[in-house]
């Protein structure tokens, strides 16, 4: 055998769920909204995912308008939280809630950097159709059978 002959290298699934994993982790968030805490493991991902690319590529992320779009109207909201701080009834919980609301940001940063490309964004359409489609069937079987 010599290279001519040889089989091409198997590259395993890392290139296919490279192409994927977008579209997966928003599907799988919006799939586990269902349980009580389930989804904020791929949120999580899509959190330091979106503070990686928003580190990253500083200048080409803020400069997508729906991207400075989406930190004004975090900072409409987050800023109040900061300046209340000082005042805050109890301020142990007020703390814990406001340094834990940024990740909200940089998920949406890695969902909207995502869904530029049009892939992703057809392959969600059709995971979110297959959801809810999955709850009303769910939702229609449980009426029927009058339990929950």
């Amino acid at each position: 055998m010599n290279a001519d002959t040889l089989p091409p290298a198997r590259s395993g699934p890392w290139p296919w769920l490279r192409d994927n994993s977008a579209w997966l982790l928003m599907a799988a968030t919006l799939a586990l909204f269902a349980t009580e805490t389930l989804f904020n493991g791929p949120f999580w991902i899509m959190s330091v995912a979106g503070l990686y690319r928003a580190c990253r590529g500083r200048r080409a992320v803020f400069e997508q308008p729906p991207v400075g779009l989406l930190g004004v109207l975090f900072l409409c909201l987050w800023l109040p939280q900061l300046a209340a701080l000082p005042d805050a009834a109890n301020p142990v919980h007020s703390l814990e809630n406001t340094f834990a609301y940024p990740h909200y940001f940089f998920a949406g940063v890695y969902v909207l950097t995502s869904l530029r490309d049009p892939a992703t964004l057809r392959r969600l359409e059709i995971a979110v159709f297959w959801i809810v489609t999955a709850w009303v069937l769910d939702a229609l079987l449980q009426y029927a059978a009058g339990a929950d």
